[in-house]
């Protein structure tokens, strides 16, 4: 239905009539039903600070505040929000130190155990020589030796060739001599001598008879041999002569004479053993000391070796300990 241009509105009933250009005061927590609800006319709808009707009646332009507790709550909220950040952060950072002692620890425990690997390859005992470099080895030491000595060196088929063991006279089958007598045990032959012999003891000059053991190698190489002899009859011999001999090896027709006893007396050998060796394997074997292979004190005494051999420069106890390893493990 459409009404009529000329009629005139009727009169309206209930409710605020709001000047022109006017707003209402807003807020968040603004409730439109509270009954203090503020209304401020807008800086913009007014003009030379007067309202329709010559400025009367206008409300002010300022706006009336809240009686409600706004900005507490505002207030609160925000402390709410700064005490749950700080929160947060204390969380984040709790983590953060978690997570870095965490590293730090499986750094130190990743270098305690490459530390700990490394000290024990390095503990570890060297790897044993495979045997064709044991071979190349032995070759290249025995070629160096035979030229420093200006002999012929031996051939690799040589030196791997087993070397004649004889273990000719043991301690329950000794063996006498009587002075004068002579006998021939495996290559090796012997001879009881006994001469007179001018002594010196405590200054003092005397003559006296003095027995002594004979020995010749009989063969055409060098051979290793550890010998014991003693006077046949009962009781130690109280006046020994020393006579120096090299009690380690005896080269092809060499001869060496062992002190027995003072007096005429029988020999008594207890121990022989001999083995045929290179003139190579003669040279080694002459480095060792006499009481790295067993021999007893009469002998160590009296070993002498030419002054062209360099012995080795490892005492006699931890050189017998490695010849006995060395068996053992079956290198040769």
């Amino acid at each position: 239905m459409v009404e009529s241009a000329n009629k005139k509105p009727g009169k309206r009933k209930g409710g605020a009539v709001l000047p022109p250009s006017t707003r209402i005061v807003d807020h968040p927590d603004w409730d439109p039903n509270a009954p203090d609800v503020a209304l401020a006319e807008s800086p913009r709808g007014r003009k030379g600070g007067k309202g329709a009707k010559g400025g009367q009646n206008a409300p002010s332009s300022q706006p009336v505040e809240r009686k409600t507790g706004i900005t507490a709550t505002v207030l609160f909220g925000g402390l709410l929000l700064v005490v749950g950040g700080f929160g947060a952060w204390k969380l984040i950072d709790a983590r953060n130190r978690e997570a870095a002692v965490k590293t730090e620890r499986a750094e130190a425990e990743a270098q305690a155990e490459a530390e700990a690997e490394a000290l024990a390859k390095a503990n570890e005992p060297a790897p044993m020589p495979t045997d064709e470099e044991l071979q190349a080895l032995y070759l290249e030491r025995a070629t160096a030796t035979a030229t420093a000595l200006e002999v012929d060196a031996p051939s690799l088929d040589e030196l791997l060739a087993p070397n004649t063991f004889e273990h000719l006279v043991t301690h329950g089958k000794p063996v006498v001599i009587a002075p004068g007598g002579r006998k021939t045990i495996g290559a090796l032959s012997f001879k009881v001598r006994v001469e007179t012999l001018n002594l010196e003891r405590r200054g003092i000059r005397s003559k006296g008879q003095h027995t002594m053991l004979v020995v010749e190698n009989t063969t055409d190489q060098p051979l290793a041999y550890r010998l014991s002899v003693r006077k046949a009859t009962v009781g130690e011999c109280r006046s020994p002569v020393m006579f120096h001999y090299d009690a380690m090896v005896i080269d092809p027709g060499e001869t060496a004479e062992v002190s027995v006893c003072s007096g005429r007396q029988s020999a008594e050998i207890i121990d022989l053993r001999t083995l045929a060796v290179s003139k190579v394997g003669a040279r080694w074997i002459r480095q060792l000391p006499a009481k790295a292979v067993g021999n007893d004190d009469m002998a160590v005494t009296s070993h002498e070796v030419s002054e062209d051999i360099e012995m080795c420069d490892m005492g006699s106890d931890e050189t017998s300990r490695a010849i006995k390893e060395n068996l053992v493990s079956g290198r040769t």
